[in-house]
């Protein structure tokens, strides 16, 4: 290290170590120095941490300083915000002269222009007064405690406990001032947590109580596991997909509900799991698809008339043109007519025909008539020719040298979905030679390929 370099770096050390987080508090002001957590045995200490509303500046151990303290005290230092106040007003009032000669007559290109310069400066202005300057943005203020925020910290550790089944924990905390510097340590009580003993479901519905028996197996609600309120949610989300893939199109999670009896001599929970009917009906009702509608939207209004209609495979298309292959399309198609409605299905549908990168977008929507749903997918045609070029300079070894690449994506070659994809590449590079002597040699890139993609099998061996 150079001498320069050790004296600049010797007067950031001092610079830094200069700047006491303590320093500039108001009387009665106490620095958020540290925060502990003390007398969780089965919680995870950084969970409860993480629900501190206040958390400590981050210091240089050696120090004991913060560099975003230091930066922000460096913007509060070369702040002034009279100044901003007395521009933001000035500029006001010219901003106000502008919009009364807008109001009787039009401006001319420089008062539009100045208008635009105005605007921009005032936001600008409102922005460092709201949020200071940019050393104030950059850095950070000093976590100055705050006893409403410790209490409410204390509360949502509380409630973090109560979800965890820790029924009869409680929280409390402690504050040790001195020189300046506030330690708050948060005091958990668990007690012991409350087990699942049992779970059931109850349901008016025959046809929703066999279903969901039959994958009772796969609940997130373990009995003589120790309760958790994340786990119900789960188990709400889970009997939603599950009804979903079964037909049951119009089913949300609001219909869920859940009942916790506790019994505190046990220390365990019974829950209930309640299937409520919908307020239309006396059950759920079971949905079946009908015949696939599948349209290919032309690329403008001047194409509407170019349209085919044809049907394959109860799939009835309203193609752009003659250009595509149904029988390739139906098979992306997993939706079936007389098939009950899965939402897996629909998502796999989409999925398919959007990899088949023939499409913009994949729309699929239902049309519903009694117990019956019917689909219809909308979609759009890609680019059929996408180019792609690129020129730039590389280097390997030593010396850099220029490349261009040129590459041709070529989309339904055949009317039957296939990509035709061409790819060349062209560079050159110096290389210096190692013994010197030899000057510099000349390195040459050619490379060159082309493939077509086929969405189905040619044959089978």
């Amino acid at each position: 290290m150079n001498k320069s370099k050790y004296i600049n770096f010797l007067f950031l050390l001092i610079l830094i170590s200069s700047c006491s987080l303590t320093k500039g508090l108001k009387e009665g002001e106490y620095l958020l120095y540290d925060i502990k957590v003390e007398g969780n045995k089965r919680t995870s200490r950084t969970e409860l941490l993480n629900l501190s509303r206040q958390s400590p500046n981050t210091r240089i151990p050696l120090l004991n300083t913060s560099m975003g303290v230091a930066i922000y005290r460096f913007g509060e230092w070369t702040y002034d915000s009279t100044k901003h106040l007395e521009n933001k007003q000035r500029y006001e009032a010219e901003r106000k002269e502008l919009l009364e000669i807008e109001e009787n007559e039009n401006l001319d290109k420089k008062q539009r222009k100045r208008l635009f310069k105005l605007n921009n400066n005032i936001a600008s202005l409102e922005k460092r007064l709201e949020y200071g300057n940019f050393f104030m943005r950059t850095g950070n203020p000093p976590v100055i405690y705050d006893s409403t925020k410790a209490e409410e910290s204390s509360r949502q550790m509380a409630y973090f406990l109560l979800n965890n089944g820790f029924f009869d924990a409680s929280t409390d905390f402690s504050v040790e001032k001195r020189r300046k510097r506030a330690t708050v340590t948060y005091l958990i009580v668990e007690n012991e947590p409350y087990k699942i003993d049992s779970f059931y479901t109850r349901s008016d519905d025959e046809n929703i109580y066999e279903i969901l028996q039959r994958n009772q197996r796969r609940t997130n609600i373990k009995v003589r596991g120790i309760y958790n309120q994340s786990a119900i949610s789960q188990e709400r989300q889970r009997v939603e997909d599950l009804l979903k893939e079964n037909g049951y199109y119009t089913f949300s999670r609001s219909y869920i509900e859940y009942n916790v009896y506790k019994d505190t001599l046990e220390k365990s929970v019974v829950i209930e799991q309640v299937i409520r009917k919908p307020s239309f009906a006396d059950i759920h009702q079971v949905y079946f698809l009908d015949s696939v509608y599948f349209s290919i939207d032309p690329p403008s209004s001047e194409f509407v008339d170019e349209g085919i209609k044809t049907e394959f495979r109860d799939i009835n298309f309203e193609l752009y043109r003659d250009k595509y292959s149904e029988k390739i399309i139906a098979s992306r198609i997993f939706l079936n007519k007389g098939d009950l409605y899965s939402r897996r299905d629909v998502i796999e549908t989409q999925r398919q025909l959007a990899n088949l990168d023939l499409f913009r977008f994949v729309n699929i929507a239902f049309d519903t008539l009694g117990n019956t749903l019917r689909p219809r997918i909308y979609t759009q045609p890609n680019q059929k020719y996408q180019i792609t070029n690129q020129m730039g300079a590389s280097i390997t070894e030593q010396i850099p040298g220029p490349f261009f690449s040129h590459s041709l994506r070529n989309r339904n070659l055949f009317r039957g979905a296939e990509i035709f994809e061409f790819f060349f590449r062209a560079g050159l590079e110096g290389v210096v030679s190692f013994t010197g002597e030899g000057g510099v040699f000349r390195s040459r890139e050619l490379n060159t390929s082309a493939s077509i993609i086929f969405p189905q099998f040619l044959f089978f061996a």
